[in-house]
């Protein structure tokens, strides 16, 4: 199909659910690409993909997953002792001296604005989460564990806090992050986001 709140941009963009693919392309693109079908098992495999769009030196981008919260599904929070905290407050402003500038960039997380939730353990903050607002009532969680305390459950449980304190607030709680980011899909599991959707970009 043409783009459509894509207009304008120069890509490709393929979204999976359930057993439907749809697939976005800019209006030149889509009569070629209708008369010379691939199969969707096609569409996860790099030069496949980047050969059906006559493009080999394309940027492909993800796949990324998409989950969701229901709070029925929201599981029992982890053992964790997790505190809700203000950007202003001294436990924060220790966590993000600790971290350096070009791990915490990227994360999504605005001191400023956010409610932010930090896991507790030798009495200093060491995984902090947030829900970033997307519009329409949804959010989606950003979180960030010191490196030198992962693999401990902290991020799960300062996740956790984060989502139920959105679901609280009556929002759409969804996930979205790289498939390759095994560790980041496994903590939505374990909180008990479910899977939604993925999808990938190709930028021509």
């Amino acid at each position: 199909m043409p783009h459509a709140a894509l207009g304008g941009w120069n890509g490709v963009w393929a979204f999976h659910r359930a057993q439907t693919w749809v697939v976005s392309a800019p209006p030149h693109l889509v009569p070629r690409l209708q008369r010379q079908p691939i199969s969707p098992g096609q569409l996860a495999d790099r030069a496949a993909l980047c050969d059906w769009l006559d493009a080999p030196g394309a940027t492909v981008i993800g796949p990324a997953w998409w989950g969701r919260l229901d709070p029925a599904e929201l599981r029992p929070a982890p053992p964790v002792a997790v505190e809700q905290f203000r950007g202003a407050d001294e436990p924060v402003r220790r966590f993000r001296a600790s971290i350096r500038d070009e791990d915490w960039n990227g994360t999504g997380i605005d001191l400023e604005t956010m409610d932010l939730f930090g896991a507790i353990d030798s009495g200093e903050i060491r995984a902090l989460a947030a829900c970033r607002l997307r519009g329409a009532g949804a959010t989606d969680p950003c979180l960030f564990t010191h490196p030198a305390w992962r693999g401990r459950g902290l991020a799960t449980g300062a996740a956790h806090a984060a989502c139920r304190h959105s679901l609280a607030a009556g929002r759409v709680v969804l996930y979205q992050t790289l498939v390759s980011n095994e560790a980041a899909v496994a903590v939505a599991r374990r909180i008990g986001f479910r899977d939604e959707a993925t999808h990938l970009a190709v930028r021509l």
